[in-house]
C-alpha cells in the first residue's frame, strides 16, 4: 500500500481527528490453492468474473480432466479447494484449453475440443450446479484439430452463444445457442469460405459490442490483420485487412481485441520488432486513420512466445499485461484524459517470475476499480495478484473523561479496518489496515478436521472446578457430568489432533474406561487453566496463571459488567464488553490466525451473580475470519454443530461506546454478550489416526 500525503486532522485535549488518502498498489504474488498443481509448459488459467464478488477458474490438469476452482467475497477460495468437472470425460491438456463464458450472474457455459476433434460443452447453473449429463458433444459430424485449435466462444446476451473455430480446411467455422431452440439445428457453418487461415496457428478472436453485433479479428496467411463483423440486418461481412502495410507473425501472434463501450474497438498485437502495437475503431471516423501505432517501443516482449492480455475496467480505461523476457508480469494502461502511461511498462512485483516461453497472463476487472490476475508459476500451481484504486479511512476519538477513550473509524469498500489498545493517558492505540479477503488457518475445516460427533454425552460425574481464593462462590462448583457438555475439552482436542497433524476419532468414544472420554475431560479442565487431579502441568495450562480462562468467565458473567465504555468504569468494573471485544479480544485472535494457528474463544452467554451459571456460558474454536470495512465475522468449529463449515459469528467493532451486538447461529440458543481468546496449550492426543 502506498500513503499519499492527503491526510488531514486535528487534536485537542479530549478529542481528535485523523484521515487519511492511500492508493492499493498491486499486492505480493500469492498461490492459489498450491495443494494442486497443473502443466505450466503447457496449460494456461482460464479466468472469469459472474458478478464482482465471484471468482471461477479452469484448467486442464495432469489427469486429463477439467479442474476447478472458486472464489466469493464472503468466503474467499473454495474451502475444499479444486475439484473435477465430470472427470470421466478427458481432454488434452498437452493443447487444448478451456474456453469459458458467464451469460448471466448464475449460469457458466465450458468449451474444450476433445481428443475426438469434436467440440464438447458442460454447463454450471446456480440452481442445479454443474450439469448432471457431463460433458455432451456439440454437432459432433464435423470435427476440429485438437491438436492445434482452440474454441472462441461469446455471449451477446443471456439468451445466447456463438462459437469460431478455425477448420482443417483452413475457413473459420462457427455455431450459435439459442435460449429457445438450443444449438443450430443445422449445425457447423463456414464464415465466407474463400478466405483461409492457419488452423495449424491461428486462432479466432471474438468481441460483441452490443447484442446485436459480431465482430471476429485473425492473423492472415499475409501476416495482416483480418476482420469481420455480423449484424442480424446484413448477416457476415466479407473479410477485410486493417491497415495491411504492417504486418504480425501469423505463425506467434494472435489478436487481443477489447470493447470500451458499443461505439469503440481496441487491437493489440506484439510485433516482428518485439514492441507492443495497437489500433483502434470507433463508430464516427472507423479505422484508426494513422494505422498501427507502437505502445512504448522502449520496452521489448517475445513476440515468439508472448501473448498480450487486456482489459477494459470501465469506457476510458484500458489496461495491458504481458510476461516479460525476465519472466516478470509488466504491465502499462490507458486512460481517456492522459493516454498512455508515462511510465511506459512496468514490472509487477518483479521479485516472483513466469516461464515467458509457455504462459500467458489471464486477467478480469470484478468492477472499475478491481483488477485480478491468474497465472501458473514454474512450480505449476496456480498464482495469483490484485489491485485495486484509492480508498480512505478515518479516525476519530473523545475523551469526555481522564483516562477514558472512545474511538470511531472506517474505511472504504474492499478494506478492512480495527484497532487495538488506547486506554489511559498519554496511550497509544495500533490500527491495523487490510484487504476484506477472508483468512483462514491453512488446511483447516470443520468438516474435514472437526470431531464427527456432538457435544452430547450420557450421565458421567467427573469432579469440581476449584474456584480463586478470592472468590466469594465458596471453594468451587461442580462442573457436573457429561451430560452437561464437554465443549472447552472438544474444542482443545481438535487443535491437538490438528497440530498433531492427526485425523480425529471417526466415533464417540465410550464414557465407562474409555481413554479418549478420559482426554476430552481432561481437556475440559485444562481449557479452564485448571489441573485435574495433578496432571495438568502449570505450563499445559496455558502459563502461571491457573484458572485465568475461568476467571475472565467468571468476570464477563457478572451480571454488573458493562456492556459498553459509556461511562467512567476503569477502575470500577474494568473495561466494557464492547471495548473487550473489538479492542482487547479480537487482535489477540487475529494475531493467532495470522500466524496460521486456531484460537479457541470462550463465549460468554449469560449475566448470573450464580456460580452454577457459569455452565452456561461455551467454548468454540475459530479458524478463520473476514474483515470488510468494520464488520467482522468470525469463522467457528462449534462442538454443538459437528463437521458444520457454516457456523459464524458476525459484530461491528468499529464503536466501543455503545454495546456491541453480536449475531451468531452457534448451536446454543442464547445470545453472545462477549469472547475473549482462551489460553491454550498443546499435549499429545489420544486416539487420533496419521
Amino acid at each position: 500500500m502506498g500513503w499519499q500525503s492527503e491526510s488531514d486532522g486535528f487534536a485537542t485535549g479530549t478529542e481528535g481527528h485523523v484521515s487519511y488518502i492511500f492508493d492499493y498498489d498491486w499486492q505480493s504474488w500469492s498461490q492459489v490453492q498450491p495443494g494442486t498443481v497443473f502443466d505450466h509448459r503447457n496449460q494456461n488459467v482460464t479466468a472469469i468474473s459472474r458478478n464482482p464478488n465471484q471468482i471461477d477458474l479452469f484448467v486442464i490438469g495432469f489427469d486429463n480432466a477439467v479442474w476447478t476452482t472458486w472464489w466469493e467475497a464472503s468466503i474467499g477460495w473454495a474451502p475444499g479447494g479444486w475439484f473435477q468437472i465430470h472427470p470421466e470425460t478427458v481432454f488434452d491438456h498437452t493443447t487444448q484449453q478451456v474456453t469459458a463464458i458467464a451469460r448471466g450472474t448464475g449460469h457458466l457455459d465450458l468449451f474444450v475440443i476433445g481428443f475426438d476433434n469434436a467440440v464438447w460443452s458442460t454447463w454450471w447453473d446456480a440452481v442445479t450446479g454443474w450439469a448432471a449429463g457431463g460433458w455432451v458433444q456439440i454437432h459432433a459430424e464435423t470435427t476440429f484439430d485438437h491438436t492445434k485449435q482452440k474454441i472462441t466462444a461469446v455471449s451477446r446476451n443471456e439468451s445466447q452463444i456463438d462459437l469460431f473455430v478455425i477448420g482443417f480446411d483452413n475457413a473459420v467455422w462457427s455455431i450459435w445457442w439459442e435460449a429457445a431452440s438450443g444449438w443450430s439445428p443445422s449445425g457447423w457453418f463456414q464464415i465466407h469460405p474463400g478466405t483461409f487461415f492457419d488452423h495449424t496457428t491461428q486462432k479466432i478472436t471474438a468481441i460483441s459490442r452490443n447484442p446485436n453485433h459480431l465482430d471476429l479479428f485473425v492473423i492472415g496467411f499475409d501476416n495482416a490483420v483480418w476482420s469481420t463483423w455480423w449484424e442480424p440486418a446484413i448477416g457476415w461481412a466479407n473479410w477485410f485487412q486493417i491497415h495491411a502495410g504492417t504486418v504480425f507473425d501469423h505463425t506467434k501472434q494472435e489478436i487481443a481485441a477489447i470493447t470500451r463501450n458499443p461505439d469503440q474497438i481496441d487491437l493489440f498485437v506484439i510485433g516482428f520488432d518485439n514492441a507492443v502495437w495497437s489500433t483502434w475503431w470507433e463508430t464516427h471516423s472507423g479505422w484508426a486513420a494513422g494505422g498501427w501505432i507502437q505502445i512504448h517501443p522502449e520496452t521489448r516482449f517475445d513476440h515468439t512466445t508472448q501473448k498480450i492480455t487486456a482489459l477494459s475496467r470501465h469506457s476510458n480505461q484500458i489496461d495491458l499485461f504481458v510476461v516479460g523476457l525476465d519472466n516478470a508480469i509488466w504491465s502499462t494502461w490507458w486512460e481517456g484524459q492522459s493516454g498512455w502511461a508515462t511510465v511506459g511498462w512496468l514490472p509487477i512485483h518483479n521479485e516472483t517470475v513466469f516461464d515467458h516461453t509457455t504462459q500467458r497472463i489471464a486477467a478480469l476487472a470484478r468492477s472499475s476499480d478491481h483488477i485480478d490476475l491468474f497465472i501458473i508459476g514454474f512450480d505449476n500451481v496456480v498464482w495469483k495478484n490484485w489491485w485495486g484504486t484509492r480508498a480512505s479511512l478515518n479516525i476519530r476519538w473523545d475523551n469526555p473523561f481522564v483516562g477514558l477513550n472512545n474511538y470511531h473509524h472506517s474505511v472504504s469498500p474492499g478494506y478492512g479496518l480495527s484497532g487495538a489498545g488506547g486506554k489511559g493517558n498519554n496511550t497509544e492505540t495500533i490500527y491495523t489496515l487490510q484487504t476484506d479477503a477472508p483468512v483462514r488457518v491453512p488446511g483447516f475445516l470443520p468438516s474435514t478436521n472437526g470431531l464427527p460427533f456432538g457435544n452430547n454425552w450420557p450421565s458421567a460425574s467427573f469432579g469440581q472446578l476449584r474456584l480463586p481464593p478470592f472468590s466469594w462462590w465458596g471453594d468451587g462448583i461442580s462442573l457436573g457430568d457429561a451430560s452437561n457438555g464437554l465443549c472447552g475439552g472438544m474444542t482443545y482436542a481438535v487443535i491437538d489432533y490438528f497440530e498433531a497433524h492427526q485425523r480425529p476419532p471417526q466415533h464417540r468414544p465410550a464414557v465407562e474406561g474409555d481413554p479418549i472420554f478420559h482426554y476430552f475431560v481432561r481437556r475440559l479442565f485444562d481449557s479452564f487453566n485448571s489441573p485435574m487431579l495433578g496432571s495438568c502441568d502449570p505450563l499445559v495450562c496455558g502459563g502461571f496463571d491457573v484458572l485465568a480462562n475461568v476467571k475472565e468467565f467468571m468476570t464477563l458473567t457478572d451480571s454488573l459488567y458493562p456492556n459498553s465504555d459509556n461511562y467512567i468504569s476503569d477502575g470500577f468494573l474494568g473495561d466494557g464488553k464492547a471495548w473487550k471485544m473489538a479492542r482487547s479480544a479480537w487482535p489477540a485472535i487475529q494475531q493467532t490466525i495470522d500466524s496460521g494457528k486456531l484460537c479457541p474463544i470462550g463465549l460468554v452467554m449469560v449475566k448470573s451473580l450464580l456460580p452454577s451459571d457459569l455452565g452456561q456460558n461455551h467454548q468454540v474454536l475459530v479458524y478463520g475470519y473476514q474483515l470488510r470495512q468494520t464488520q467482522l465475522t468470525l469463522f467457528i468449529c462449534d462442538p454443538n454443530s459437528p463437521l458444520d463449515d457454516h457456523v459464524t459469528a458476525t459484530l461491528n467493532i468499529e464503536d466501543t461506546g455503545e454495546p456491541i451486538d453480536v449475531t451468531h447461529n452457534v448451536d446454543v440458543g442464547r445470545p453472545i454478550y462477549a469472547f475473549f481468546p482462551l489460553r491454550y496449550s498443546f499435549i499429545a492426543p489420544v486416539g487420533g489416526t496419521p
